[in-house]
């Protein structure tokens, strides 16, 4: 089965489950030091380490058993983090596929009742033959009380973001691309040029934030669901398209609800928020997490 659900107690035990889960639907897994490994059936190599209430995913090229995460062959120097999930948790829903030959393994952890956690990883629907297109990708949540409750704070980071701008929890989402000559070139999201990021579509600075809350088409009473684009910096100011993410949209929850499943034509796409979606946010200080009406759409395959 393409997606599945359940629940564990620990990061661990949560790391075990999606291992299974992914060698059931091609997957290849290993061990490395501290960590796992996971191979995508389309050649794309990841390793995920389990914390006290992390699980951190960076992309490679490679795998050498004897060596950690950070030092794996071709390995991104950054790394992309879910935190605050000592667990046990609420539950979780596993997704794995193909979107014209590009695998994926996406999920969503439910930390606590009505509190998400989605991650992707995987390789990008390539809009040509350069070398690369995996992707990592999570949120990390900053809960200082005056910026748990803004959901357009920077110290967040978002699926594929745009504003993540000051890395105070070490996670940057991560693309590769080897633009240029380059080898092994591996990206950070976000939203400026600096010669060797990839831009991000969620959030204010994001591609899609014109098209995010426009709300349900009239025609139809359907919501969007809108495809996640990566451009790559290039030189000269310039950038170019990469791809985009297979069987994962942004979606605004305004007239969805957490879980809930919407159909397309013939497909089933399920809807969570990128964190916890809520009827008010911006207050500070406040402990409540808040991510607005930010969501995202996964592809459900039975």
């Amino acid at each position: 089965m393409a997606y599945q659900t359940g629940t564990a107690s620990d990061p661990v035990a949560l790391l075990n489950s999606l291992a299974a889960f992914a060698s059931n639907n091609g997957w290849t897994t290993g061990s490395v030091q501290s960590g796992m490994s996971f191979a995508s059936p389309d050649g794309a190599k990841f390793t995920i380490a389990a914390g006290a209430d992390t699980l951190s995913i960076r992309g490679c090229t490679d795998f050498d058993s004897s060596k950690t995460p950070d030092a794996q062959p071709g390995a991104s120097p950054f790394t992309t983090t879910l935190n605050a999930i000592a667990g046990p948790f609420a539950g979780y829903t596993f997704f794995a596929g193909a979107e014209s030959g590009a695998a994926y393994l996406h999920g969503v952890i439910e930390a606590a009742a009505g509190i998400y956690k989605p991650f992707a990883l995987g390789r990008l629907v390539k809009f040509d033959a350069t070398v690369g297109g995996e992707y990592a990708s999570a949120v990390n949540w900053y809960y200082s009380s005056y910026a748990v409750n803004d959901p357009e704070n920077a110290y967040h980071d978002y699926l594929f973001d745009s504003e993540n701008t000051y890395n105070v929890n070490q996670s940057l989402s991560h693309v590769r691309a080897d633009f240029d000559g380059k080898i092994s070139n591996w990206m950070r999201l976000r939203y400026l040029w600096e010669g060797n990021n990839a831009i991000g579509s969620a959030r204010r600075q994001g591609m899609l934030t014109s098209l995010i809350g426009i709300g349900y088409q009239r025609y139809n009473k359907l919501v969007p669901v809108l495809p996640i684009y990566v451009f790559g910096d290039r030189p000269n100011n310039l950038r170019s398209p990469i791809g985009y993410v297979p069987h994962l949209r942004i979606v605004d929850l305004q007239l969805l609800e957490p879980k809930q499943i919407i159909t397309l034509g013939s497909e089933e796409w399920q809807v969570f928020p990128a964190h916890q979606r809520t009827l008010t946010w911006g207050a500070s200080p406040s402990t409540t997490p808040s991510s607005a009406y930010y969501g995202y759409a996964f592809r459900r395959i039975a």
